[in-house]
Formats: structure tokens, sequence, C-alpha cells
């Protein structure tokens, strides 16, 4: 696999790298590694290199059993032909010298690599060379980069770090993005639907206050009926009325249950 580590600056990328090499100890949880997992390092500030030596010499005395023409069989894979070997580190560019750094990287025989912005301070030729190197390197990689043709390329998975935890997804960066423009739509669909609902929430919110104001009115006349001398002494209307109210004072409770529960919801 060759999985790309994103998200803002500041939450934690570099800091999982050097838990990952053992550079820090986790505040919780806990870092293992497979038995014949062996690490490569592609440190951007290239400080494994020694100025004052040729590439050759860097080469060299990093894998002293290797001959020379193997040497330059390596470099040449990597643009460095003829006299080129004998350059001193110091006067590279910082895309040579990071080649220089993949080099040695790719000949420790490591099977899983870690990158740390490899693309920085690379020209195109040399970014070319790290990106084929790379794509036939049978280990897994795990690398950050903000360089989106540099991930759109590389990676089969992306792993999304945030505040929330991480998220992954299986596929390059061409993937992540529409799988994240999907994401978006959905949200921003149910906000809309969330937000006619809570419209139609509140209009039958005003309309039950309007009805409630409605009934109570009508059982405030009612009962001022039922108590006067006319509807006292008529056995038959007092019935009447007091059906009526019954009915209103029944409808007016439903209303208000409905006006309980309906407040509850807008409130939470």
């Amino acid at each position: 696999e060759r999985v790309a580590l994103l998200g803002p600056n500041g939450i934690g990328k570099t800091t999982m790298f050097h838990l990952i090499l053992n550079d820090y100890l986790p505040v919780h949880g806990r870092i293992r590694l497979g038995s014949k997992v062996m690490i490569g390092y592609y440190d951007q500030e290239q400080t494994s290199l020694s100025p004052e030596k040729t590439i050759f010499d860097e080469i060299h005395d990093a894998y002293p059993d290797m001959n020379n023409t193997e040497i330059r069989n390596i470099c040449a894979a990597f643009l460095f032909k003829g006299e080129d070997v004998f350059k001193t580190i110091d006067v590279l560019s910082g895309g040579e010298k990071g080649r220089i750094v993949l080099i040695k990287l790719l000949l420790n025989k490591a099977n899983f690599l870690i990158l740390d912005e490899p693309t920085n301070h690379l020209d195109i030729q040399s970014k070319e060379v790290l990106e084929d190197a790379l794509l036939d390197f049978p280990g897994t990689i795990l690398f950050i980069s903000h360089d989106r043709y540099f991930i759109n390329k590389l990676a089969t998975k992306i792993v999304e770090m945030n505040p929330h935890g991480d998220e992954i997804f299986g596929g390059n960066y061409s993937y992540y993005l529409e799988h994240r423009k999907v994401e978006e739509v959905v949200k921003e669909t149910a906000v809309k639907v969330q937000n006619n609902i809570d419209k139609k929430k509140k209009n039958r919110l005003k309309k039950i206050e309007n009805d409630i104001s409605d009934f109570e009115e009508k059982i405030s006349a009612k009962e001022e009926e039922l108590h006067s001398d006319e509807v006292m002494n008529d056995y038959q209307k007092y019935n009447e009325i007091t059906a009526e109210l019954e009915d209103l004072n029944n409808k007016l409770e439903e209303l208000m249950m409905e006006w309980e529960e309906l407040s509850e919801e807008m409130n939470t």
C-alpha cells in the first residue's frame, strides 16, 4: 500500500511519523511494528547527507560492500552520470540532494518507507525520478505531501487526520476529493431538509398557539354562557353547552400536548 497522510497543519502528521520512528513516546496507546518491518525514513531536510563528501563517497561509505560499477549504475538510474558522481554534496541543488537521499533509502532494503514531504525542493526531473522509483517500490509507503499531483499519482489509500479522529479512504486523491464532494452535498441536503422541517415545525407551532388562544376564548365564552340565568333554567340547553365545553376542552388538551412535544423537539 502507498498511504498518504492528510490533515491541517498542526494536527499531528509529523508527530505520528516520530512516534513510528520511536523518536517520541506515545502519551496514550502504543506503536507496534511487525517483526520483519524495516523502516526507511525520507527526511525532507536531508540531514543524513555529509556536505563535504562526493556523491560517490556518500553512497560508498553507507554501503561499502558495493563495487564501483554498482554505485555508478545506481547513480546513473537517478540521473547522476559520468563525472557527476564526484560532485560534493554541498554544491548540489535541493532536488539533487533529494535523489541522493532516495538512493540511500532504497539501498537499505527497507520494506516500509516513511516520507515527509518528499517532493519539497525537488525540480521536475527529480520529482519524476522519485515518482517512478516509488511506484516500483514493492513494500509499503506512508507519506505526507501537499503536492496534489504527487498524491494522486502515488497514493492507493488516503488517511485524513482531523480533530475528531482519522478517516480512511480507499483510492487516490481524486477519489478522496470526489468522496468529500459527495459528503458535502449530502450534508448540505441534510441541512436544507432539516431547515425545511424546522420551518414547518415553527409554522405549526405558531398555528397551534393561535388555535389554543381561539379555543381558550371559545371556552371562556361558553363558560360564561353556561352560567347565565337563561341557560341555568334550560336543562336541555345546559347539557348542550356542557357537551360543547367538554369537546372544546378535549381539543384544547390535544393542542397543548402537541405544542409541548413540538417545543421539546425544537429545543433539542
